[in-house]
């Protein structure tokens, strides 16, 4: 891996805790991969267990909807990571990555990162951290968006006076298995 990866991975929030020597001696562990333009990195419900942080370019986020086209969750620039979730849960992505135009990544597996934990590496216990306060962020975020969705709903179904049951309409329509 090149000086400009080791620099770079210095500057990110991800490893800001870190020293040089610590980054330099993980570098190691991350695969640099490039995708084309409209290449997925990984697809909704394929068995992808890697994390991904973006070195250059840009990445969509999008989750597939039962009512119409995609639904963009996110879109990524340089420094920003994504794939936490099956990078720790071994379970099938819940969303499509495609590039947009050239994107430049370091990538770390699952099966990697979790012998780094079992060995007790500083950078992999660290980058846990800050991913499980990255998830905590997101669903903050996803909190308040479904609070207000749930707000509106009320409001709606009290100007009516309709009788509704939002926790069950919630859990039909939008929780697996219902």
């Amino acid at each position: 891996m090149n000086s400009d990866n080791l620099n770079f991975l210095c500057k990110n929030a991800y490893f800001s805790s870190f020293s040089r020597e610590e980054i330099n001696d993980f570098i190691p562990h991350l695969q640099a991969v490039t995708f084309e333009e409209g290449t997925s990195l990984f697809v909704e419900g394929e068995n992808d267990f890697g994390w991904y942080i973006i070195l250059e370019g840009v990445v969509v986020i999008l989750r597939d909807s039962a009512e119409g086209p995609p639904h963009t969750l996110a879109e990524l620039s340089s420094g920003e990571a994504f794939g936490e979730m099956a990078l720790i849960e071994n379970t099938p992505r819940m969303a499509s990555a495609i590039a947009i135009g050239e994107v430049d990544v370091l990538r770390l597996d699952s099966a990697v990162f979790k012998q780094l934990l079992r060995d007790k590496n500083t950078v992999a216990i660290g980058l846990l951290l800050h991913m499980a306060a990255t998830q905590c962020r997101r669903l903050r975020e996803i909190t308040t968006v479904l609070q207000k969705i749930t707000d509106d709903k009320l409001i709606e179904a009290l100007k009516s006076e309709q009788n509704i049951d939002l926790t069950k309409a919630i859990q039909h329509r939008y929780l697996p298995g219902n």
